[in-house]
């Protein structure tokens, strides 16, 4: 049974038993799939997953568990599924860490992946207007209609991916993928070797073509405040909303601070960023900093406090001036 009828054949026991399960069928709009809300067997017969299977599902999580109750409604108990990649399944440990759910409150559906699609790159490649039918993986990479693409697909989340087969999932059986070293923090090593004032310039360049379209808010699972302190003006008016470069600056290092050691680099940001921001490398830096000054490393232990939720007497103080 291949990984695919195994996550159709889990998902209808599932919807037996959750509110929704959530997964992907094959969308309309340059290959990509879409998230499908599955309430019965019929829906999950729609079910599919590969390399064009990009998006982060746990957002739909954030937003059911979010959600106000209405006048007189009582809340559901029963929980929901998801089909979950092995970077997005470590969303659900930073959720469980900050309480928005529990852990039983949430299936896992644990999907091996050999790696997703840069939309972008295939748009390049290929043109908005194609006549590609399908892209799957092969033995060596992907496959565009069954050929060898023109030219490099794998998006930069995946280069340096850690959990091609998840670490957490409610479900056994799947066919396990094979699962490349590691390459850690190399192109965040690579732009530390800048000079300072050239960080800067280039981070100058990017944050100057924000049109603060919020995108990147708006898609991160983890940014799941009821209201930004981004749209709070009383008391005080941090910023304001004009595409200025102290003002874009502000958001986006605020924004890196507070996903600080909790970014799961799924890379919805960067996708979905109409101006091509390259926010990973930013979140990265910061990921870098938590890892190598204070041991943590996004969805790995639900258990522990999370970077700016709690401190411990022999954390490093190289950073206090």
């Amino acid at each position: 049974m291949s990984n695919v009828d195994k996550m159709r054949e889990e998902a209808k026991k599932l919807v037996s038993e959750c509110r929704f399960v959530v997964g992907y069928e094959r969308g309309t709009f340059n290959h990509l799939d879409r998230a499908l809300i599955a309430k019965t067997p019929e829906d999950v017969d729609k079910f599919v997953f590969g390399p064009t299977s990009i998006p982060n599902l746990t957002l739909y999580a954030v937003t059911d568990f979010r959600r106000p109750l209405k006048r007189g409604e009582s809340p559901d108990a029963r929980p929901i599924g998801i089909v979950c990649k092995g970077c997005d399944a470590k969303t659900i440990v930073e959720l469980v860490r900050e309480h928005i759910h529990a852990r039983d409150q949430v299936k896992i559906i644990g999907m091996p992946c050999k790696g997703t699609i840069d939309p972008k790159k295939f748009a390049m490649l290929y043109g908005e207007d194609n006549d590609v039918k399908q892209i799957t993986w092969g033995p060596d990479g992907f496959l565009v209609d069954g050929q060898a693409p023109k030219g490099d697909l794998l998006a930069g989340k995946c280069l340096h991916c850690k959990v091609r087969n998840p670490s957490v999932t409610d479900v056994d059986g799947m066919e396990q993928v094979d699962q490349p070293e590691a390459a850690g923090f190399e192109g965040i090593e690579s732009f530390e070797a800048m000079d300072p004032e050239d960080r800067w310039r280039f981070f100058e360049g990017q944050f100057s073509k924000c049109i603060r379209c919020y995108a990147c808010r708006n898609a991160c699972p983890l940014c799941y405040c009821h209201q930004c302190s981004i749209d709070i003006q009383k008391p005080f008016n941090w910023t304001q909303k004009f595409t200025e470069l102290p003002d874009n600056t502000f958001y986006h290092t605020m924004r890196a601070l507070h996903l600080a050691g909790r970014c799961v680099d799924c890379g919805e940001c960067e996708r979905v960023c109409p101006m091509d921001i390259p926010l990973r490398l930013l979140n990265g830096k910061m990921a870098k900093v938590a890892y190598e000054n204070f041991n943590i490393e996004s969805g790995e232990d639900p258990d522990r406090p999370s970077l700016l939720g709690g401190c411990d007497p022999n954390d490093k103080e190289c950073f206090i001036w």
